[in-house]
């Protein structure tokens, strides 16, 4: 099975992903090619970035691409931002064709089920002050730069007390959330 894949949006989400977690699943970027639009997730547990497009794909399927792999591709705005992702659900192997540096990554999906992340964004928020800890607010900074934002910094918050605040970025086809701490 082969779709489009975007390069960028991936390679954007990479700060949310987990990094060394017990749970393999969280430690990659997990994608759900559906026939009218490509879903792209990444999470920690305490905070989740979902980038939604418009896409016509051939093939409905679900991947985790492994975060080694994500760090290695290369987006470049414009055409070279799409990439190529084939796979195969029996060899469960795949590989993604890299435009912007002509390489073809070959890779082996992380097994598990990811979780069913959209459920935890929230309808509406309450407005509730939350405290945040600092290095994922910087991680979402981190994916609005990925993202081409001229001040990555500047993005929404919008508390929801003790449950998961929404965050916008620029880009509209983001929505994060980000877990409050207890202090």
């Amino acid at each position: 099975m082969e779709n489009t894949v975007n390069i960028e949006a991936t390679k954007a989400l990479l700060p949310l992903a987990a990094d060394k977690d017990i749970r393999q699943y969280l430690n990659g970027v997990y994608i759900d090619f559906q026939f009218d639009k490509t879903i792209y997730v990444a999470t920690n547990g305490h905070m989740l970035g979902v980038y939604t497009e418009v896409a016509q794909n051939e093939h409905t399927f679900t991947v985790i691409i492994p975060r080694d792999l994500v760090k290695q591709l290369k987006p470049k705005p414009g055409n070279a931002k799409w990439g190529t992702l084939v796979f195969d659900p029996e060899a469960k192997t795949g590989r993604i064709l890299n435009p912007a540096n002509s390489q073809d990554f070959g890779f082996t999906p992380l097994a598990g089920v990811y979780p069913d992340c959209l459920r935890v964004i929230p309808e509406k928020t309450s407005g509730e002050v939350g405290q945040f800890d600092a290095e994922y607010v910087y991680a979402f900074a981190q994916v609005n730069k990925a993202l081409g934002a001229s001040y990555p910094g500047r993005f929404k918050i919008d508390h929801n007390g003790e449950g998961g605040a929404l965050v916008h970025l620029p880009d509209e086809n983001f929505v994060g959330v980000l877990m409050p701490i207890r202090v």
